[in-house]
Order: structure tokens, then C-alpha cells, then sequence
């Protein structure tokens, strides 16, 4: 049954019956109160129901927070993962309702990154954003009829930048390190330049983790397996280079959080 009263400036509308939970909401006016109470229990006659109230009650930002949670703590990457989405949801998006997220509010968050970053980044920003979407709608009993992540047109993503430093770039760019307090700075950068390693490559490949690991780029004779980044090697370095014991634990100091 359902029951409409008058609760201050608003109406609260409430409906109970059995097999469905309980739902209740507040209106501006009587109207609004008992179009929606005819709504719901027409599709409760129908049985095509479904509770919209975590949707209606929660904010795109609370479903992130509950992902930063829940999810982020499972995967490799979380420390990167969690500092991303903590970014994200200090965004405008954060603020909008679940029941109410559609295209339009993926799209502008995509046109205000892309001033800000490469495509390729929000491109991984907006495949993040619908997994935790996804997560919502599958696994936490959220309502969102069809993830609007994914209704939106992606950026082009640039090409793989595929050079080595040039002219004086490394003399300056060792001229900073020299003004830097970690000592440790100098021999991960030598290590980025002789393999082109990325800082979460160089961090896992430290001796503790892996003793017996050499880290190495495919050598020319097997050219289908090697990235750009492997090609940009060629041209400044004798070959494959293998990853020294000081310059793993070094990169292990540099970027420790503890």
C-alpha cells in the first residue's frame, strides 16, 4: 500500500508491499508525490521493477570512493590507481547523481582532461571510470540502465613517442639531477635512458624481487617483437643493456613511499 503525507515544506511519499522493499521519497508537492507513487506500483503490477534507490541516493564520487575501497586494493597498480582516482573525484563529474549520469556529463569531463593531458590519458581515465560503473551496476545492486562510459566518442591517442634525448638535453637534464636531494636520482635516470624503461618497469625489476631477472629489450634480430621504444635504443646505446644490481636498488629508493 502507499501513503502520502505532508512532512514540513515537502510531501513524503511511501510505498510497502510485499515481495518489493520498502520505497519512500520527498516531493515539492502532492502531485509530484502521487505521479510517482502511480509509477512505481504500476511497474511493481507489471513486474518489471527494479530499486533505483541506491542510484537516486548515491554520487558518481561515492561509488569511486567505494572502488578506491574495495577494488583498487586488489590490483598491482593500486598506489598509482588510487592517487588517479582520488584526482577524479574532486571533478565535477564526482558530484552528479547515478540516477542522472549519462553522456553528457562523460563527454564534458573528457573535453576538460583532454586540455590538460594526452588523449592516451584520458583514454585510460574513461576506461577506469566504466569499470567502476560496471562494478556498481553488477556486483553492489546499483540501477543504471547502460553504462554511459561507454556511449562516448574515445580521443585519438597520440603515436608512441619512439626518440632518444637530443642535442644538449641529457646535459641539462643531468645539470637538474645534480641540484637534487635524493642521491640516489642519478642512476635511475642513466637506467631510463640506456633501456627506456618506464618508472613502474624500473621498480619491478629490483634484485629482491627478482634475483635471476636480467631486464632487456628484444635484440634487432627478432625485430616484430620491439617497440618503438626498443628501436629509439638502437640509436644511442651498444645494445640490449642489462639492469645493474645498484641502479635496481636505487630505483627502489627513489620511489619508495614508506
Amino acid at each position: 500500500m502507499a501513503s502520502i503525507e505532508k512532512r514540513g515544506k515537502y510531501w513524503r511519499a511511501k510505498i510497502r508491499r510485499t515481495g518489493f522493499p520498502s520505497q519512500s521519497r520527498s516531493f515539492d508537492t502532492k502531485a509530484q508525490a502521487e505521479i510517482w507513487v502511480r509509477s512505481v506500483e504500476g511497474e511493481m503490477d507489471r513486474g518489471i521493477y527494479v530499486d533505483r534507490t541506491e542510484a537516486e541516493k548515491n554520487l558518481v564520487g561515492d561509488l569511486i570512493g567505494r572502488y578506491i575501497s574495495e577494488v583498487t586494493p586488489t590490483k598491482r597498480s593500486n598506489d598509482s590507481e588510487r592517487l588517479r582516482l582520488l584526482a577524479m573525484k574532486k571533478r565535477p563529474i564526482a558530484k552528479i547523481k547515478l540516477a542522472a549520469l549519462n553522456g553528457t556529463h562523460v563527454a564534458a569531463y573528457r573535453d576538460d582532461r583532454i586540455k590538460e593531458v594526452a588523449g592516451s590519458t584520458v583514454n585510460k581515465e574513461l576506461n577506469l571510470l566504466a569499470h567502476i560503473v560496471e562494478t556498481g551496476r553488477k556486483e553492489w545492486g546499483i540501477h543504471i540502465p547502460e553504462n554511459p562510459v561507454r556511449m562516448v566518442r574515445r580521443p585519438r591517442s597520440e603515436a608512441a613517442r619512439d626518440r632518444r634525448l637530443r642535442g644538449d638535453e641529457e646535459k641539462r637534464l643531468r645539470e637538474a639531477i645534480d641540484q637534487a636531494r635524493n642521491p640516489y636520482l642519478l642512476h635511475v635516470v642513466e637506467l631510463a635512458i640506456e633501456t627506456a624503461m618506464r618508472q613502474s618497469e624500473i621498480v619491478r625489476s629490483g634484485v629482491e624481487a627478482h634475483p635471476t631477472r636480467q631486464a632487456r629489450c628484444p635484440p634487432p634480430e627478432h625485430e616484430e617483437w620491439r617497440c618503438p621504444r626498443c628501436r629509439a635504443i638502437d640509436q644511442g646505446s651498444a645494445g640490449p643493456q642489462r639492469v645493474s644490481g645498484q641502479h635496481q636498488r636505487s630505483a627502489a629508493a627513489v620511489f619508495s613511499r614508506g
